[in-house]
């Protein structure tokens, strides 16, 4: 944010262009200066035009000028589109399953979340960080496979994917239980219910209450249609 290249007489915009254009593993860098910062802009569009054209092939370059900004407004802009910048490879607005909508058959859902699980990891494994798909954007893809796709099936196994990312979540089984309910498997659904709420009592995961809820009401539905 506004970084002081005008020190020396400018010398960095050449320096730290150079060098960071041979760095030797990949990096993701974001500068930004504001129109009204007069010293710090010029050098700093200097700097961000050198790396453009040094073209560095492991170096994620962005650089954004705020042309309205001053010295004291430029950090607030700044440091939302430099987190968005630097985290991009992880963004699910740029994932296939973000995408998906209105004509999403079973095969582009299949591919979609494939793809999308292979790119997240990627994304992640360069932070150090878990390479999971979010737990919350597969159960939503699941959901989505319910309602909008009116696909049970394909929602089963979408909830079988987040059952095999997230095993100590009680919320994957309650979820996978509302889809094998949907596909007509009562039998398989209890067993679900009954997976989320022995998790669920053990990770105090407040689901608890949801699936016993289920539970009682298909115990109480095959009592009912029990031959007198």
């Amino acid at each position: 944010m506004s970084p002081s290249l005008w020190w020396n007489d400018s010398s960095g915009v050449v320096g730290y262009s150079d060098a960071i254009a041979k760095a030797a593993k990949g990096e993701r860098m974001f500068v930004t200066s504001g129109g009204l910062e007069g010293d710090i802009d010029r050098p700093t569009t200097r700097f961000s035009q050198r790396l453009d054209s040094l073209k560095p092939s492991v170096i994620a370059f962005g650089h954004h000028r705020y042309p309205e900004d001053s010295h004291g407004l430029t950090p607030a802009p700044s440091l939302v589109d430099g987190l968005r910048f630097v985290f991009e490879p992880m963004s699910i607005a740029k994932l296939p399953i973000a995408a998906l909508g209105p004509g999403t058959d079973s095969a582009m859902l299949v591919n979609a979340l494939n793809e999308s699980m292979k790119r997240y990891a990627a994304g992640a494994r360069t932070f150090g960080m878990d390479e999971r798909l979010p737990e919350a954007e597969v159960n939503q893809l699941g959901y989505g496979a319910l309602g909008a796709l009116r696909n049970p099936p394909r929602a089963v196994w979408v909830f079988r994917k987040n059952v095999d990312l997230y095993p100590e979540s009680a919320n994957v089984y309650d979820s996978l239980g509302d889809g094998l309910l949907a596909a007509g498997d009562t039998t398989a659904a209890m067993a679900q219910f009954k997976h989320a709420i022995d998790v669920a009592a053990r990770t105090k995961h407040p689901v608890l209450v949801v699936s016993m809820r289920k539970l009682r009401e298909l115990e109480r539905s095959r009592e009912t249609a029990k031959p007198r």
